[in-house]
Parts: structure tokens; sequence; C-alpha cells
């Protein structure tokens, strides 16, 4: 004789359902299958909820975590989502990496595959090499940098944080306003920045 759902269990199938969430297909077809006995009606029962769960799910679903590793998986799933002082700290490590005045720690912040758009090159610079060689001139200058207004973004493992900051040169005194978007990814064990664009403000032109 088969037992019967609770309302919760109910809920929790329909919501995996409509959401797709991985989760919750898990625990609802495992609850289902423990609710329900009795030899081939358990066997059908749980063999046609199985089936809906699948068909409900849209192809390419995946949940919030990288694919780089099964060790990485586990540490995304872990991971809480980041907060707004998480991802402004981002941005502090980076400008602390600028004041070393070493390159190399400023391109170590930069996922292998990122992008960088610098403030004073044409050249978009895709390899560690490239961002290197242009870090390795900026930083003659000693730069530091400040935030002047920002708006943080958090999504899926990844996080943006955009909008106008200044620079200080302190080997010559200048300072220059730019705009800048920086997008970071989370790889398993810590933040990487997979986009930087940075420009001069209009008027500075």
């Amino acid at each position: 004789m088969a037992k019967v759902l609770y309302n919760t269990d109910c809920l929790l199938i329909d919501s995996a359902m409509r959401t797709g969430s991985s989760d919750a297909v898990r625990i609802g077809c495992t609850r289902v299958r423990h609710f329900v006995e009795g030899g081939i009606a358990m066997k059908k029962v749980y063999r046609a909820i199985a089936i809906s769960l699948a068909l409900a799910i849209p192809a390419g679903y995946a949940t919030c975590q990288t694919k780089a590793s099964s060790a990485a998986v586990a540490r995304s799933e872990n991971r809480k989502p980041a907060s707004e002082a998480e991802v402004a700290a981002l941005f502090d490590r980076w400008d602390q990496a600028l004041k070393t005045g070493d390159a190399g720690k400023v391109v170590a912040l930069y996922a292998e595959n990122s992008i960088l758009l610098p403030t004073l090159s044409d050249k978009p610079r895709l390899t560690p090499a490239e961002k290197e060689e242009y870090f390795r001139h900026f930083l003659e200058k000693r730069p530091s940098a400040s935030i002047d207004m920002r708006q943080i973004q958090i999504g899926c493992d990844m996080a943006v944080d955009s909008g106008l900051y200044t620079f200080t040169f302190a080997k010559t005194g200048e300072t220059v306003r730019g705009r800048y978007s920086f997008t970071y990814r989370w790889d398993g064990s810590r933040w990487l920045i997979v986009s930087h664009h940075s420009s001069l403000m209009p008027e500075a032109h």
C-alpha cells in the first residue's frame, strides 16, 4: 500500500519542475522513493516522477558552480554567494598589487583567458605576457587608484564592479579620472578578473 505524500514533498517536486533545481530534484526523488511502497507501484510511480522531473529541467541547466574540476565544483557548491563588501574588496586587492610596483603580482589577479582593455593603451591585452608588458610600463608612474562611484552586481559565481575611479601617479603628482568595469569569476578557490575595461573620461581627451 502506498503512503500519501505530504504537501511539503509535493511542493518540493513542483518547485523542482519549475526551477530546474538539481538539489530539489534529488531530494524530491529520494522522498518519493521513500514514501511510495509496494513492488510494482513503487517502480512505476518513481519512474514516472523521475521522467517528469528530467523533462522539466531545461537542456544545458547548470548550478552555480565552476566546471574546471570536481574539486573546484565541491568548493564552489559549499561556498556562500559573494557579498557587495567582498566584491568591493577585490578592487582594493588590485590596488594594493599596483602599489607593489610588481607587474607579475598584478597579472596574477587576472584569469589566464581574461581580457584587459587598458587605460593608457589602444591595444587589448589577452595573454598574461601582454598584460605584464602593459603593467610594467604603467607601474613606472607608481599609480594608486580610488573609487569615485561604483555599482556592484552579483550573479552565479560572477560579479561585476563598474563605475568611475581616479588614478594618482606618485612619480609625477598627476591625477587621471577614468571609467572602469571589472568582471570577476569564482574559479573554485578564489575570485579572478576575467574582463577589465578602463578608459579616460571623455572630458579628459
